[in-house]
């Protein structure tokens, strides 16, 4: 019965570790940016478009400029007014992203004063 046992535990802790591994992702960088444009894209009628929402950002120190970021569905809301608040009132936003792909999730976003 120990004997069982200890294969269930080690079986369970096997599968547990196994979640973790999956498709590597880069390394989240943080960049400061200005807001150019956002809002939801694509249709529920067309599933090779499905919707998203998305931000346009211009790094302030010009690493990129007009780049199309996703917002992840279960923050998008969120994401969006801190992005449209930005634009609003004409201030940075920072954000954490890794950048890759053609349109990149953005992980966090935050309004910041930058000093002029």
């Amino acid at each position: 019965m120990k004997k069982k046992a200890l294969i269930l535990v080690l079986v369970c802790a096997m599968a547990i570790m196994g979640l973790g591994v999956g498709k590597a992702s880069a390394a989240l960088t943080w960049y400061t940016c200005t807001v150019v444009a956002g809002g939801p894209s694509g249709t529920t009628i067309n599933p090779a478009n499905p919707p998203n929402t998305l931000i346009r950002l211009t790094e302030n120190a010009q690493l990129f400029s007009n780049k199309w970021f996703k917002l992840p569905d279960d923050r998008a809301k969120e994401m969006l007014a801190t992005a449209l608040t930005a634009m609003a009132s004409d201030i940075s936003v920072t954000i954490s992203t890794d950048g890759t792909g053609t349109y990149p999730y953005i992980q966090a976003i935050y309004l910041v004063k930058v000093p002029q």
